[in-house]
């Protein structure tokens, strides 16, 4: 069943961005608090530098973390399998 697309307002780096999405108000919240966490983190550490480049930053590192999660997740995947496939070779040896 999918879920019917819905406005949000969020707010980055104190500006606010209206936003359409078919995901859960939980999760557009718990994403946004994760941007701007992770915002606030870079400029603590990158006093003087603007904000769109702060914001640049801040989605570099969310898509290499997204990448590594990509690349583990597969990883995993793939292990289950041959899991999997050590069984079953194992229930037909029985």
């Amino acid at each position: 069943m999918l879920t019917e697309a819905k406005k949000y307002k969020v707010c980055i780096l104190g500006e606010t961005y209206s936003l359409v999405s078919d995901e859960s108000e939980d999760l557009v919240n718990k994403s946004v608090n994760f941007i701007n966490e992770l915002v606030s983190e870079i400029k603590e550490k990158s006093s003087g530098v603007a904000d769109n480049k702060i914001v640049a930053f801040a989605l570099i590192k969310t898509a290499l973390r997204m990448s590594t999660i990509n690349t583990e997740l597969e990883a995993y995947k793939y292990k289950t399998k041959e899991l999997e496939d050590m069984l079953n070779q194992s229930d037909l040896l029985d």
